[in-house]
């Protein structure tokens, strides 16, 4: 016969009856997190990761019907039949298109983005106002609102006019990040006369390289 007393026994019951014992834990427990806390990595804005990456085109002066048509389309037929590739959604808005591509689980991000560039660069259709594609890693700090600026007035007017918009929100205080796209350069164009050129005995390669 089996003499059993009803008495708890183990960890637990030993610091429920000994509560110095229990703090003197209490307090290892703190000291060994005080004491590994600077080794910590810490970020205010980490970054993670989604398994998404997006492929975003401008296309300037677009319908959405035509951003569908012209550049959508095309990056879908693309991208689908990649390998790692679980799913493609894509929107096409005013004077942009953006192709989000979900990869499974376990994918090699940088592989997965040379794979989308090269299918991307496949495409020798595209029309001749979209802007160059931008391939990125979909992290914590993709966009999430994006704005589209248009209207009836030059593209040096928009392009000041998303300049200063960007600065207005930037200075916001709860923004981090305000990054602007689908911009080109600016060009400096040089008409010149030809028969001032033959007289002076130069070509238009002389000009380009003065």
């Amino acid at each position: 016969m089996n003499d059993y007393s009803g008495e708890p026994s183990g960890p637990i019951a030993y610091m429920a009856s000994n509560g110095v014992a229990a703090n003197l834990f209490m307090f290892a427990i703190l000291a060994a997190g005080l004491v590994s806390l600077p080794g910590l990595e810490r970020q205010s804005w980490p970054t993670l990761a989604f398994n998404h990456i997006e492929v975003s085109i401008a296309y300037p002066g677009a319908t959405p019907e035509e951003v569908e048509e012209s550049i959508v389309v095309k990056v879908e037929e693309q991208v689908s039949s990649l390998d790692g590739v679980r799913a493609v959604k894509s929107t096409a808005a005013p004077g942009i298109a953006s192709v989000r591509i979900q990869v499974k689980s376990g994918t090699d991000i940088p592989e997965a983005i040379d794979d989308v560039e090269s299918a991307v660069s496949r495409i020798q259709t595209f029309p001749l106002g979209a802007r160059r594609p931008e391939i990125t890693e979909m992290t914590s700090r993709q966009s999430i609102i994006r704005l589209v600026v248009y209207g009836d007035i030059s593209e040096r007017s928009l392009k000041e006019l998303a300049y200063q918009l960007e600065d207005e929100l930037a200075s916001l205080p709860t923004v981090s990040l305000v990054e602007t796209s689908g911009l080109r350069d600016y060009e400096i164009s040089i008409e010149v006369a030809s028969n001032r050129l033959r007289s002076l005995r130069l070509t238009l390669d002389d000009i380009a390289a003065a």
